[in-house]
């Protein structure tokens, strides 16, 4: 069988537009005001309980809220129905709390898939399951996987890793760095995939 691993939030979605322009609702509008603006700005302090519960229940809202990003449905489809892929979803998401919301929203964008797992380390995920294939936009995954000789990693350049990665010198100008590869849109993966 052919495996390939795939990220949601930012990669399948538009998660950190949808942080950064929302309005959201929590019940203790105090804390909201206090702490709002270091969610959308991924403030993470695990010492500071308030602002951990708010930031979970933020992130929690924008997994329904979420649009899915152009093109990643005809690739989604593309990837299992013409090429035959088992789709193995990777997220950092906890899913213990948020599996049911994340199904719905995966149902409802019509995005075939055939396992999903949170894992804290796609690199080594993959290599277990021997997935030669992660598309991901994680600044860690990219880093990672340009010395990996087994994972060709994808990425969909956006806002949160493009002055990362453009300030590596290491990458070239079309943003690949030996396994790992850039792109702006999906019908760039599937030529690179065709290939």
């Amino acid at each position: 069988m052919k495996y390939i691993a795939i990220d949601i939030d930012d990669t399948l979605n538009n998660f950190s537009e949808t942080l950064k322009t929302s309005e959201f609702t929590y019940e203790d509008q105090d804390i909201y005001n206090k702490y709002i603006a270091k969610v959308k700005n991924d403030v993470i302090d695990e010492g500071n309980n308030e602002l951990m519960n708010l930031r979970h229940s933020i992130h929690l809202q924008c997994y329904k809220l979420a649009k899915l990003k152009p093109g990643a449905l005809d690739f989604m489809q593309w990837l299992k129905y013409q090429k035959g892929y088992t789709i193995v979803l990777l997220t950092y998401r906890d899913l213990r709390y948020c599996i049911d919301d994340t199904k719905a929203w995966l149902k409802a964008n019509r995005l075939p898939y055939d396992y999903i797992f949170k894992a804290d380390n796609k690199i080594v995920f993959c290599n277990i399951w021997k997935i030669p294939i992660l598309i991901d936009d994680a600044k860690v995954n990219i880093i990672s996987s340009g010395v990996d000789d087994y994972l060709q990693l994808y990425y969909p350049i956006c806002t949160h890793n493009e002055n990362f990665v453009t300030e590596w010198t290491a990458y070239d100008e079309d943003f690949t760095l030996g396994n790992t590869k850039g792109f702006h849109n999906f019908e760039e993966v599937k030529g690179w995939m065709i290939k």
